[in-house]
């Protein structure tokens, strides 16, 4: 595990380094602001400034120089559509919706410009509201391949955010989600599961897409199909979030309470942490490696484990004629590894994919397939799994 743990560790550190080389240095928007003092009417030059001023989250050096550039070509629609981004994350949400709105009135925009500016017409909307619920909800059916079996699955989100005021990010967010595996007392991979969590975001440098710290409250609970593995937790955690530029973004979040197992005497505490970076490598392409470790310290050491895992996800939009909005195909691969006190030691490898198929604004339909297989030192433990669903959704 620990040659595993330092290796994925290598691996997201070479992916951060990256970022350096793909985000906008202060050096280069100077040496472009030379260029454009020189041609002060250059709106090409202007554009890019302001793109590059966004990546700098120097919103309001953007601003300053779009709205110059509406002022002598009232119907750019470049111009005013990063105009009303950069309001938006001003948090001038007025401004912005004015802005948005003249565009989707305009008929100039491409339909994935138009579908953007709407999305964001929507979040201000939101925004300016005190508070809000949204979510979705989703069901469907399952089988496994290998076992046989058919069976029920479905989950259910909703988040609840609260303005607690200031026109910079600080708001209270509570989420539910509960997810729901059922295929029998013939298989030990159905699960029922439901979290909560709640607590605050705060900006922390004052920028609605700045850093972002959300400390919060975690509680769980799992009805496993494995008789073992039926728990709740109770922990507290946080998450760090920092959007570095346009294309990068990196997260970070570290959890620990305690964990209690439906074994009489087999409680414990639990400490997990999270590392990871977003890259998108276009509008529609992102992305996403993630490194996790978790250890469970149990009051009968025997009990005691630990885990590390590395995953990878991948989701691109793209447009069709057949709904509304873009329709998203997605996939995953996942490595894992458990060790255990009693020297048992697992290897887990999953891969993935779907397509969210949206056939209305909020209905969609969603294939999906997945591989699972796990590896034990210890006879009987073994798995090798095909997962496939159909699963119908609505967001709200």
């Amino acid at each position: 595990m620990k040659r595993f743990l330092r290796a994925s560790a290598s691996v997201l550190s070479l992916a951060l380094s990256v970022t350096a080389l793909h985000a906008a240095t202060p050096a280069e928007r100077d040496a472009l602001f030379l260029r454009l003092k020189a041609a002060p009417t250059n709106d090409a030059l202007a554009l890019q400034y302001a793109r590059m001023s966004v990546e700098l989250r120097d919103y309001e050096a953007a601003v300053s120089v779009l709205e110059r550039v509406l002022d002598r070509d009232p119907a750019s629609v470049d111009a005013r559509l990063q105009l009303a981004q950069a309001y938006f994350a001003l948090g001038s949400y007025e401004v912005a919706q004015y802005h948005f709105t003249i565009l989707q009135r305009s008929g100039a925009l491409t339909p994935q410009e138009a579908q953007e500016a709407a999305a964001y017409r929507d979040a201000t909307r939101e925004r300016r509201q005190r508070q809000s619920l949204s979510g979705y909800v989703e069901i469907g059916a399952a089988h496994l391949s290998d076992l046989g079996e058919t069976g029920t699955v479905g989950t259910l989100s909703l988040t609840h955010r609260i303005d607690m005021g200031g026109a910079t990010r600080r708001d209270w967010v509570t989420g539910i989600r509960i997810d729901l595996a059922e295929f029998g007392s013939g298989t030990p991979l159905g699960q029922t599961s439901g979290r909560i969590t709640t607590g605050p975001i705060f900006s922390l440098n004052g920028d609605r897409f700045g850093p972002t710290l959300r400390p919060y409250l975690s509680f769980r609970a799992v009805d496993d199909d494995q008789i073992t593995e039926d728990r709740t937790s109770l922990g507290l955690g946080a998450v760090y979030d920092n959007a570095l530029s346009a294309n990068w973004s990196i997260f970070a979040g570290a959890e620990g309470g305690r964990i209690t197992y439906n074994i009489p005497d087999v409680d414990g505490s639990y400490a997990e942490g999270r590392i990871g970076a977003v890259w998108a490598l276009s509008n529609d392409t992102r992305l996403r490696a993630t490194l996790f470790a978790r250890t469970h310290d149990m009051d009968q050491p025997a009990f005691d484990s630990d885990e590390a895992a590395l995953r990878l996800d991948m989701a691109h939009s793209f447009r069709t004629r057949l709904g509304p909005r873009d329709w998203v195909v997605s996939a995953f691969v996942q490595y894992d590894e458990e060790e255990f006190a009693t020297t048992r030691e697992d290897e887990t490898r999953q891969i993935g994919a779907a397509l969210r198929a949206y056939f209305t604004q909020d209905f969609y339909v969603e294939p999906q397939v997945q591989y699972f297989d796990r590896s034990s030192n210890v006879a009987g433990l073994e798995v090798d799994e095909t997962l496939v669903s159909l699963s119908v959704g609505l967001e709200f």
